[in-house]
This record gives structure tokens, sequence and C-alpha cells, in this order.
């Protein structure tokens, strides 16, 4: 991976990770290697994703998903769920700056709905939520819209 590094903390049944380029920055061809050592790392500490942010240019985004979907199908663990991205400037263009993984030791629960990450542990649950889109209207209106759905998927959750 260049320059970069995937390292991970484990704190409790959490997991944070982050994977790093360095100065230098990832392009499309060094995706697969990233997502290898970044699956490579959730299996060594025993962790299921809840959350992944993708830090680049948008433009990667379909190549990212195809890396991700590849990496995890080799290693053989679901790459479910849904993969945020957000874009920024600070790096080359189509380059990408790092991603971020929040997860969870547990056994992963299947949703009926494709909105989120359950995982649950000895004594804990622990859910991500996903809500898809970005409403129509002002500030307002948008979080007004995202807190019905966070509710519409805590409910379908079971939560």
């Amino acid at each position: 991976m260049g320059c970069g590094e995937v390292a991970y903390r484990r704190l409790g049944d959490l997991v944070f990770l982050t994977a790093s380029p360095g100065s230098h920055g990832w392009v499309e061809a060094d995706l697969p290697r990233v997502f290898s050592q970044v699956w490579s790392a959730l299996q060594e500490a025993g962790a299921g994703v809840l959350l992944e942010r993708v830090f680049g240019g948008l433009d990667l985004a379909p190549a990212v998903r195809a890396a991700r979907t590849r990496a995890a199908c080799e290693r053989g663990v679901g790459a479910s769920g849904t993969l945020s991205f957000v874009e920024g400037g600070g790096f080359a263009p189509g380059g990408l700056a790092g991603l971020q993984v929040i997860a969870a030791r547990g056994r992963p629960v299947a949703l009926a709905h494709d909105r989120g990450r359950l995982i649950v542990a000895e004594g804990a649950e622990y859910l991500a939520l996903s809500l898809p889109g970005r409403p129509d209207g002002g500030a307002e209106a948008q979080a007004r819209a995202a807190f019905r759905q966070a509710r519409r998927g805590l409910q379908a959750a079971g939560w």
C-alpha cells in the first residue's frame, strides 16, 4: 500500500480502523490491495463492519465498491451495507485520502431491510443505520426526514 498503513484499536467489543495512504494518496490501482488489507485487519480483530467511510473523490466510487466487494469475497466475509463517501479537497483528483471503519466483535445479524448493520455481542447489540438519500428542503426539513428514517429503521430492526 505504498506509504500508507492500516491500523486498528479495540475498545471492548468495538474496533476502530483507519487506513491512510500517507502523503501520496491512493489511486484506483491501489484499491484491491487497500481493501485486502482492511478486510485482513478486520478478520484479525474478529470484527464485523458497522460503518464505513471513504474519503476521496466521488469519481472513484464505482472502483471503490468493486475493489471492496472483490476483497471481501476473496476473504469470505460479507460486504453488505452502505458505504459512505465523504468528498473533499486536499488530495489529487481521482485520489483517495483514506478510509475509516467502525466495527464490532460479535455475530452479524441480517436485517429485513438493507439500511444498516446489526452485530450482537455478549450483553450488547450494535446497530448502525444507513439513511439513504438527501431530502429536499433546508436543514430543518433534512433533520426531520433523517429522524423519521432512523425511527423506521430502528422499528424494522426490532428496537
